[in-house]
């Protein structure tokens, strides 16, 4: 598939046309099955959906696909490890897209060392209205995608 916005908004909506009469039961994996779609077009290997727990103390992933030869990260995180990207998102309520680390502000320098240690070298995180809503039955607490992948230069513009 190609790459820009038209070509993500056409694969968005063949996605979302996918989960029409789906039974409540195979929502789930049609979504992880929709992320490796969403991955293979944005060359990532890792591919997560999280909401905020805790009273936003931690991040808890509700759906992750991984490419193989990658290990899924499982389990709640906290988002201490993250200061700026977690405000950015979850709080500002601002898509963060970012084609390399080296994008990252000063200010987010620990948040760049926490996603060196995920072996993260770029991703891509969009608060709920702008990400998760497209899906059926998602919650509506605050959530965000992130990947990892190959060097691959990402435009905002295409999330």
């Amino acid at each position: 598939m190609g790459e820009g916005a038209g070509a993500l908004e056409r694969l968005i909506t063949e996605l979302s046309a996918t989960f029409i009469n789906l039974p409540a039961e195979a929502i789930d994996g049609r979504i992880e099955q929709a992320m490796g779609l969403i991955a293979e077009f944005a060359r990532a290997d890792r591919v997560t959906v999280g909401q905020l727990q805790e009273g936003g103390r931690t991040f808890s992933r509700t759906h992750q696909w991984v490419r193989e030869g990658f290990q899924r990260i499982e389990g709640e995180e906290p988002v201490e490890p993250y200061p700026w990207a977690s405000r950015r998102v979850f709080v500002d309520r601002e898509p963060l897209v970012l084609s390399r680390l080296d994008d990252l502000p000063p200010e987010a320098a620990r948040d760049r060392r926490s996603f060196e240690r995920l072996g993260s070298n770029r991703l891509s995180r969009s608060p709920s209205s702008s990400a998760s809503r497209r899906w059926a039955r998602c919650p509506s607490r605050p959530s965000a995608t992130s990947a990892t992948g190959r060097a691959t230069w990402w435009s905002a513009s295409a999330w």
